[in-house]
């Protein structure tokens, strides 16, 4: 059924956003475009035709209406406008008769580059895609109009060819970014403002990690505590007062459970000194979109004077009631003998004792004992001179022990006859406004501690931009003394070419009242240029007159870099994506191809705009397909940010082609899919060679069997001569003792007798023979050790590791007082085996770590490296010597020592004997070590019981 173009038009304007925008993308494709735009041409065609076609031009422009707010201008190749849509008018400010014929870079429409470069002819991307004939995508310039408005416009431009596929002109579909572009820079200033007001906010941060590794504390809260960053990371509660602890897990468990969403408490909290500060504390959580927990961010406020002062007002207030209610000031009668006749409450309530108490007391009693004296010298000065007198700062002592400040006036009154009745004494409490006075002092010199250490630099400066103060993170910044500032004016820092906006800006500040913030370039006294963040606010008066300004500066010289570094490194991806030996492709979400590099044209044999004009499933092979599907939903659903698998595609020619695909999705920051990209890797050839591989695979598998069968009987062979080796070993070792033992024997003999009587060569024959028995003694003890770990049963038991470590530092006091050596032993855990074996291992560990030492005195380090599950990797750590990497294998054999063990004794058992217990556990050994700079072995050992092993 047909439709009028005003029923089509407003069909098309009822459509949802979304399918506004599809039908806009279906527009943009270059052979709907020029399908479209021929509806435009005119000329040559008959009247009637002409007539139709007018028709259907206003449909067009119906059609383009409905549309918006995508706008569309066509140029020829001399740049002038030959089409403009009605979203331009809107966007120019002009109707389309006049913009029809204008060049697109008319003088009146100032148009730069976002880096502020000017667009001209030459470098401009429509005169690029008339050269190349291939569309330009996301063109972003910022357009300055006659009025002055600017607009930050993305352009697609596509080219238009004309029957003999020449380009004829250009398509331009244009989009304002202007709203997106603000959007990001406000996103950006507003994360920059956050991390200041973290940073130097007046009151205590804490933004705790469920893991407690990524919670971060603010520089405040630092402070006020004492402790490091790191301290507060491990566990933050640790430091709550015991008191108020069961509390606080409470609500914690409260937040985690989902039960509330934060909570308002006033706790107490531990200072690494031991001190008490009170906070008032926020505390708000953190979910991710499944509703669990990830952080909780709590604002806590010192409170400690404010809990102080609260609960000695609370007490003044019970107290001083009835003198807020009854009279401002206290009054009191005295006589001559300076006693009380009368006492109003308000009085009553300052001394801090009831009324019928004071009356027929002394002042004696009411006064400090230092300020009584003074008072009753002016007492009797009073009634001989009938002068009345002042005291100002005089202090009550009340019964409970503290000290209230009055303000006090004396007068005496007299009789009609002249004779002395009474003196009226009437009091002000100054308490608290002494107490206030202390209180602005305090905060005065808080805020010059916070000038002071701010770790940004802070100046203030006159009207006149001259600096009055300066902080010392200024002058560090600057490479100059606090002092050396002073006095100078601000612009003599700056950098030449950011002057005359300073100045101006400084200027408005000053007449105005209006803040500014700019990134500016300052000069280091070295002479190297800085970027600095700089915000100015004014300072007024009480009368509204301007006093000063603060001028903050932060150093930005690395984030300028890291932009400059970001630029760099988006024209590197260009040249990776264009140059790289592997296929690369862009597509959105509806699989179609954007444009692909020259390795994917080379891969398939399509040309860019041959993969534009198809699916990009049409290029999978069909087995395949249901699972490139399956693959990207997860991606466009968000459930994977990307997926790498295998698959086969089709090239141009019919033949299949195996990749390596891994394909990812690319998101702004606001989670919006920007296209995907896909990188393709040719395994045609290792897929073939896979193939093959595997019919040699079950060639090779009868091999093997036959194989494994004489493997097994060679075994069991080679398990019987093992036997006789280990008994040949144990019989060497054990029968060999008695005659060494003789030899010894005669050998100390013989050095009795006639050791005075040798000299020279004679007594080092001698020794060399002592020493060559004692080293074989003991190489045939290790042997016999050696032996015996492998011949006797092995008795498991659960075993303190950390008892037998001390047993064994205890039985080698005497060998750790001479060398000097120090043993750190840490916490370690309960192990599960043969507890004589395990001395054997920790001796001989710690042995070799004392005997191989260095220059310096020992460190011998005994800790848990790792634990999992029924497994625990326990190390030794030493700073001796170390082991060369060729030594680093062959010294837990028999009889090898490394190349470095010197003069220093020993038999070349040691850790072949630890191999063998740690290998009896079923564990391993091995170490880790530098020449020079230590060594540490590893072993593992089991915690539970051992399969085959007698308890």
């Amino acid at each position: 059924m047909s439709q009028s173009p005003d029923e089509l038009a407003a069909r098309i304007a009822a459509l949802s956003p979304e399918r506004r925008e599809a039908l806009a993308r279906l527009l943009e494709r270059p052979e709907r475009v020029e399908e479209l735009l021929s509806l435009l041409r005119e000329d040559g065609r008959p009247l009637d035709e002409r007539a139709a076609l007018r028709a259907r031009k206003d449909l067009l422009d119906r059609l383009l209406e409905a549309i918006a707010p995508l706008v569309l201008f066509v140029v020829d190749q001399e740049g002038r406008i030959t089409y403009a849509s009605r979203g331009a008018e809107q966007m120019m400010g002009l109707p389309r008769e006049e913009l029809i014929g204008r060049h697109y870079l008319d003088p009146s429409w100032k148009v730069r580059t976002p880096e502020g470069e000017p667009v001209t002819d030459e470098n401009a991307p429509f005169r690029k895609v008339l050269t190349t004939g291939e569309p330009l995508l996301n063109q972003v310039v910022v357009l300055t109009d006659p009025t002055g408005a600017e607009r930050t416009l993305s352009m697609n431009l596509t080219p238009l060819f004309g029957p003999n596929r020449s380009v004829s002109g250009v398509l331009f579909a244009v989009h304002d970014i202007t709203g997106e572009v603000q959007r990001e820079r406000e996103v950006a200033d507003r994360l920059r403002r956050f991390r200041e007001l973290f940073d130097h906010a007046p009151l205590g941060i804490a933004v705790l990690s469920v893991e407690h590794r990524r919670s971060e504390f603010n520089r405040v809260l630092l402070r006020e505590l004492g402790y490091s960053p790191e301290e507060l990371k491990g566990n933050f509660l640790r430091i709550v007062h015991p008191d108020d602890l069961e509390e606080t897990l409470r609500l914690f468990r409260e937040v985690q459970e989902g039960r509330r969403d934060g909570y308002r408490v006033r706790r107490r909290h531990l200072t690494k000194d031991g001190r008490v500060r009170w906070y008032d504390v926020h505390t708000r959580a953190l979910r991710d979109g499944s509703g669990r927990l990830q952080y909780l961010i709590s604002m806590m406020a010192d409170i400690t004077e404010a809990v102080q002062s609260r609960r000695a007002l609370q007490e003044s207030e019970e107290r001083f009631r009835t003198l807020f209610e009854q009279a401002p000031l206290g009054i009191a009668l005295l006589d001559a003998q300076e006693r009380y006749l009368s006492v109003n409450a308000a009085y009553s309530q300052i001394a801090g004792r009831p009324g019928a108490e004071l009356i027929g007391s002394s002042p004696r009693e009411v006064l400090h004992p230092e300020d009584y004296q003074k008072a009753r010298e002016l007492f009797a000065r009073m009634i001989a001179e009938n002068r009345p007198f002042r005291l100002e700062g005089t202090r009550y002592l009340r019964p409970d022990g503290s000290i209230a400040w009055v303000s006090c006036s004396v007068a005496p009154v007299y009789g009609s006859g002249g004779e002395f009745l009474y003196a009226v004494v009437m009091t002000r409490d100054i308490t608290e406004e002494r107490r206030t006075e202390a209180e602005r002092r305090s905060l005065e010199q808080r805020f010059r501690t916070v000038f002071e250490q701010a770790p940004i630099g802070i100046a203030l400066l006159g009207h006149d931009g001259t600096i009055l103060s300066a902080n010392p993170a200024l002058a560090e910044l600057l490479g100059y003394s606090p002092t050396e500032l002073v006095g100078n004016h601000v612009s003599l820092y700056l950098h030449p070419d950011d002057h005359i906006e300073g100045a101006n800006l400084f200027a408005r500040l000053v007449s105005e009242g209006v803040p500014y913030e700019r990134e500016a370039r300052y000069l280091h006294r070295s002479g190297r240029t800085i970027w600095v963040l700089t915000a100015v606010r004014p300072v007024y008066d009480a009368d509204g007159n301007f006093q000063y300004a603060i001028d903050m500066h932060q150093d930005i010289t690395r984030i300028k870099l890291a932009e400059r570094s970001l630029a760099e490194s988006e024209e590197r991806f260009r040249t990776i994506f264009e140059s790289a030996p592997v296929g690369m492709v862009l597509f959105d979400e509806l699989a179609r191809p954007i444009t692909a590099n020259a390795a994917f044209v080379r891969m398939l044999g399509y040309s860019v705009s041959e993969l534009r004009e198809r699916d990009y499933l049409e290029l999978t092979h069909p087995e395949d397909r249901a699972e490139t599907l399956d693959r990207l939903h997860r991606i466009l659903s968000g459930h994977s940010r990307q997926e790498r698998y295998e698959k086969r595609m089709l090239r141009k020619d019919g033949t299949i082609l195996w990749v390596d695909l891994l394909t990812t999705a690319i998101r702004d920051t606001h989670h919006r899919l920007r296209y995907l990209v896909s990188i393709l890797v040719d395994i045609t050839e290792r897929v073939r060679a896979t193939q093959e591989l595997r019919q040699l695979a079950e060639e090779l598998d009868a091999r093997v069997r036959r194989r494994t069968r004489e493997l097994e009987e060679a075994n069991r062979l080679l398990e019987s001569i093992n036997q006789d080796l280990r008994q040949f070993a144990f019989t060497i070792s054990h029968d060999f003792q008695q005659p060494l033992r003789t030899i010894s024997s005669f050998l100390q003999l013989i050095e009795r007798r006639i050791g005075p009587h040798l000299e020279g060569s004679d007594q080092e024959l001698l020794d060399a023979v002592i020493e060559s028995a004692g080293r074989l003694s003991r190489m045939l003890n290790g042997l016999l050790r050696y032996s015996q770990v492998g011949r006797q049963e092995l008795v498991a038991q659960p075993v303190p590791l950390g008892e037998v470590v001390e047993e064994v530092t205890r039985s080698l006091r005497a060998m750790i007082q001479e060398t000097g050596a120090k043993v750190d032993i840490e916490p370690l855990p309960t192990v599960y085996g043969d507890r004589t074996l395990l001395e054997q291992l920790v001796q001989n560990l710690l042995e070799n770590a004392i005997k191989f030492r260095g220059e310096a005195p020992p460190q011998v380090r005994f800790f848990v490296d790792s634990s999992e599950g029924d497994r625990v990797t326990l190390a030794v750590q030493d700073n001796g010597v170390g082991i060369p990497p060729e030594d680093q294998e062959r010294i837990f054999e028999v009889f090898q020592r490394g190349s470095r063990a010197g003069e220093r004794p020993g038999t070349g058992l040691g850790l072949a004997l630890c191999r063998r217990i740690v290998e009896r556990h079923g564990g391993k050994i091995w170490l880790e070590s530098l020449p020079g700079e230590g060594t540490t072995v590893f072993f593992t050992l089991p915690t539970r019981p051992l399969s085959g092993t007698r308890e």
